[in-house]
């Protein structure tokens, strides 16, 4: 089937759903990751292996609002590639930007470092592709978003110890793994009654325990990773969280309270409280 017919009822389909311009962002991706096809230029009039039961199934897709990264099982982070399926979370620019800054503020040196809700893995693949002295770990309670997050680790080739455990129930986690120099966790902290403000998007098709906190308790998690990490870091260990912008002075108490000092708030480039950093004295 010729690319521009494929483009033509992507198109119409995205269209009827999204705004021109956000319709076009959508058939692009799906061109470029399904197909290998960049938009524009004479060579809409090359052949792509497409049938129509397949064009049908992506059409329906689109209409349906599922996200691009869904559909083509694609997203990029950090200039990597990474697989993703609804068992996990989408990685954000946000999530780029806490790497960005585990990596600026730390050297190479062999050193233990943990990732807790590793969910696709790209934060621990991340950090093993580009310091590859370090010994990476992750956990996550989710075995479907651990099978995910090990196709990518075998992909990019860096050898990660995956750990299934709840992070609420530590002593297994504290049995199997060694003190850390770092520990890292984009934890689940949207209280559920701040899931109506969320994209329908996220609301339809990303995993809601990788994002959702109860609304009497919304911070447990940091609360419980903030003290696993009081008992499982080095001396003058350092721990990182991205972190929700509307509870960031919550959370900097929490982490306060569990023993830590040195303690920033970091903003991302939309200027919003999203980093905290802090260390074990």
């Amino acid at each position: 089937m010729e690319a521009r017919i494929v483009i033509e009822k992507l198109m119409q389909a995205a269209n009827s759903v999204y705004d021109e311009r956000e319709a076009r962002n959508v058939v692009a991706v799906l061109m470029e990751d399904l197909f290998g096809f960049h938009l524009g230029g004479s060579s809409e009039n090359r052949m792509i292996e497409v049938d129509d039961s397949i064009l049908d199934h992506l059409i329906k897709r689109i209409e349906n609002k599922e996200p691009p990264a869904y559909i083509s099982e694609i997203s990029y982070f950090y200039n990597l590639v990474f697989k993703v399926t609804p068992d996990v979370l989408i990685p954000r620019p946000e999530t780029e930007e806490l790497v960005y800054l585990i990596l600026e503020q730390n050297n190479s040196l062999k050193q233990h470092v943990l990732d807790i809700g590793t969910g696709s893995g790209c934060i621990p693949i991340t950090l093993k592709k580009l310091r590859p002295n370090w010994h990476v770990h992750a956990i996550d309670i989710s075995e479907k978003a651990l099978a995910i997050a090990k196709q990518n680790a075998k992909k990019h080739q860096t050898q990660i110890n995956f750990l299934r455990t709840d992070i609420l129930d530590s002593a297994f986690a504290e049995q199997q793994l060694p003190k850390m120099k770092i520990i890292i966790s984009n934890p689940p902290y949207i209280p559920l009654r701040e899931k109506e403000l969320m994209p329908e998007s996220v609301l339809d098709f990303e995993p809601e325990i990788a994002y959702a906190t109860p609304n009497d308790n919304p911070h447990v998690f940091y609360k419980a990773i903030s003290q696993f990490a009081g008992r499982q870091l080095e001396k003058n260990g350092k721990l990182y969280f991205e972190i929700n912008e509307f509870h960031a002075n919550d959370i900097y108490e929490i982490v306060e309270n569990a023993g830590f000092s040195q303690i920033e708030i970091m903003k991302d480039l939309q200027g919003k409280d999203r980093m905290l950093k802090a260390v074990y004295l």
